[in-house]
């Protein structure tokens, strides 16, 4: 009897949305980050160069053993790509309107009419977070699917214009339309929770290096004021 209540929980509409859409961020939005950062740098060691050049190794020295595994960054989660991409690639920044008054970073998706790059860019960013990076529940609405998609479809029909490395819109609409088995939804859901697990592993390490720097900083302002005494 439990089991039965269990699998009803697991299938209910608003869970098969959110499995949908971690599907599409999994198997869809972070490969599309990944075919950017290959255009730029189709070899992991050029990405290793450029960081080593730009003197960004502080930033990167944890995730070096996963950008070099492999030979399309497949190690890469959308959290580690944005960096990446953000980091080492020269592309325009983000755009700047009455909405979103800042470029990279926040919480705002850009305005529809923002359409560089670097926007699509931070839609997929702030979606995965939104979607399950951030996440409380494994429910997700009507509404919020429809929206989500909708805004993917935007990002794949300019990626392929861009890049043209894949059909990606065909991809989306066949994780929009396919059917969702429950183990299938089970396996989503644990992938990621595993996701969320590394994401709160990387959050703990910047609250700690931000508390280091502090402390230096508090220390620093207190020998000067020393020595002004």
């Amino acid at each position: 009897m439990a089991s039965k209540v269990a699998q009803r929980q697991l299938t209910t509409p608003k869970k098969v949305n959110y499995a949908r859409l971690s599907r599409l961020i999994i198997d869809l939005l972070a490969p599309v980050l990944r075919d950017i950062l290959l255009f730029y740098y189709p070899c992991p060691e050029d990405v290793q160069e450029k960081i080593i050049k730009t003197h960004l190794e502080n930033i990167f020295r944890k995730d070096m053993s996963k950008i070099l595994d492999g030979d399309g960054y497949e190690k890469c989660d959308i959290s580690l790509l944005y960096k990446l991409i953000r980091h080492t690639c020269q592309i325009i920044p983000p755009t700047i309107n009455h909405k979103r008054k800042m470029t990279w970073g926040g919480n705002l998706i850009p305005s529809r009419e923002c359409i560089e790059l670097s926007d699509d860019i931070e839609r997929i960013r702030i979606i995965r977070n939104r979607v399950f990076g951030h996440a409380h529940s494994t429910d997700v609405e009507d509404g919020d699917h429809e929206k989500y998609f909708e805004i993917s479809l935007g990002i794949c029909q300019r990626m392929a214009e861009k890049f043209g490395m894949r059909d990606y819109v065909k991809e989306l609409n066949t994780i929009r339309t396919c059917r969702m088995e429950n183990d299938e939804i089970v396996q989503l859901t644990e992938k990621v929770q595993e996701n969320i697990n590394r994401s709160e592993d990387l959050f703990d390490y910047v609250r700690k290096v931000t508390a280091k720097m502090s402390e230096r900083m508090d220390n620093m302002s207190r020998a000067m004021e020393h020595l002004k005494g």
